[in-house]
């Protein structure tokens, strides 16, 4: 919509209706803002417990990275052999 139609149309309204709208604009410009400050807030806050849980998970894997393959390799193993066995039995 062009600027001069709107200016038209904000012109045509009964007189004190225009700053009731800017009120009511300027009111949910401020909410608004509180909310976006919030919630940036919020996801800084997110943001620094992800990365403190992925120090602690990091240093985690480092401790126990090769104890965790040892029990992946293990359970591979030995679901294959059931898995043969199993197999092996059926016939």
């Amino acid at each position: 919509m062009p600027r001069s139609k709107l200016r038209l149309m904000i012109n045509c309204w009964p007189r004190g209706l225009g700053f009731q709208i800017a009120q009511v604009i300027e009111t949910e410009t401020k909410y608004q803002n509180e909310l976006l400050n919030q919630l940036e807030e919020t996801m800084a806050k997110a943001q620094a417990g992800v990365k403190t849980a992925m120090k602690r998970m990091s240093k985690s894997v480092i401790q126990n990275g090769s104890n965790h393959l040892l029990h992946v390799v293990l359970f591979g193993i030995l679901f294959f052999t059931l898995l043969y066995l199993w197999a092996k039995f059926l016939r």
